[in-house]
């Protein structure tokens, strides 16, 4: 089966959240696109300027997710890469790629990550791991 992208209605069943954990006032644009493999997952949001509480450059936006994760399983890069989903299968953690144009006028972030790995046991692993004390297991 070839890659779907599904959600063009614009009203995919997680915008509500989204908004809600990103603070945001409208929705994102948001249109994931699946495909036929066991694990793995490429999200891309679009982000317009005009979403922004301020103007930001690509540059200033790469730095902001990069404090934001430091020290964090999240793994932010910058850049145009060419992405895979497949990429991070088999792992539990997740990368952010932060890329757009040099205006500043829109950006994409893209998350990569094991779909099933990031799930509940996934969550529930690791937030065990933080309230013992112990180190983040891969």
């Amino acid at each position: 089966m070839p890659p779907k992208a599904y959600g063009l209605d614009l009203n995919h069943k997680h915008l509500p959240e989204m908004m809600t954990i990103c603070q945001l006032k409208q929705p994102p644009l948001f249109v994931p696109v699946v495909d036929d493999y066991p694990r793995g997952m490429l999200v891309l949001v679009p982000v317009s300027a005009s979403q922004l509480t301020r103007k930001l450059t690509l540059e200033e936006l790469q730095s902001y997710f990069s404090r934001w994760y430091e020290g964090t399983a999240v793994q932010v890069h910058p850049g145009n890469p060419s992405l895979f989903a497949a990429d991070k299968a088999g792992t539990d953690d997740l990368e952010l790629f932060v890329s757009g144009n040099d205006d500043g006028t829109g950006f994409v972030i893209a998350a990569r990550f094991d779909n099933l790995g990031k799930g509940a046991c996934g969550a529930a692993i690791r937030n065990m791991e933080i309230m013992l004390g112990l180190p983040r297991q891969a």
